[in-house]
């Protein structure tokens, strides 16, 4: 719905990764300036929503490091962690590809959207098998699809050009 309000562009917004470290964005100062300003996905998809609980992953039982930055210190000297939960520390279970927001995509640009990780869940953990510890996602793709990925898989992902 959002997408078709705004000529098929995905939503200007973050998440709380890129929200709370903006070091992340080191190579993109201009984009890193815009990051204290710019509202959380869950924000900008609100009034679409009937439940805040759709950003919710039954599974999230919070993380002490982010899997892909293992950031552990924001910029304020605050522990960076989503405890007890991400959802209840920061009102979403799932995170955002902010390069999105970035190039400001949507349908019309997006190369190969079937191979576009879109929104995935903020901890590996919440999936994983034990022995070998395994981290496994729940992905949301560009074409509307959903799969649950290994962390080679996405980290793959990531690699893909929008």
């Amino acid at each position: 719905m959002y997408t078709q309000d705004y000529d098929g562009l995905y939503p200007y917004a973050i998440d709380p990764a890129d929200k709370y470290t903006p070091e992340i964005w080191v190579s993109e100062p201009d984009f890193q300036n815009l990051l204290k300003d710019l509202p959380l996905m869950q924000q900008v998809l609100d009034p679409y929503i009937k439940s805040k609980e759709i950003f919710h992953c039954p599974a999230d039982t919070g993380f002490q490091y982010e899997d892909f930055g293992r950031y552990e210190i924001d910029p304020n000297g605050n522990p960076k962690n989503a405890m007890p939960s991400s959802f209840a520390k920061f009102g979403t279970s799932y995170y955002y590809r902010t390069e999105i927001t970035l190039k400001n995509a949507g349908d019309a640009t997006f190369q190969t959207p079937a191979e576009l990780n879109v929104l995935f869940d903020g901890a590996g953990v919440w999936h994983c098998s034990v022995f070998p510890e395994t981290k496994r996602y729940d992905t949301l793709f560009g074409d509307g699809h959903v799969k649950n990925l290994s962390y080679d898989r996405l980290e793959e992902l990531w690699a893909q050009p929008l």
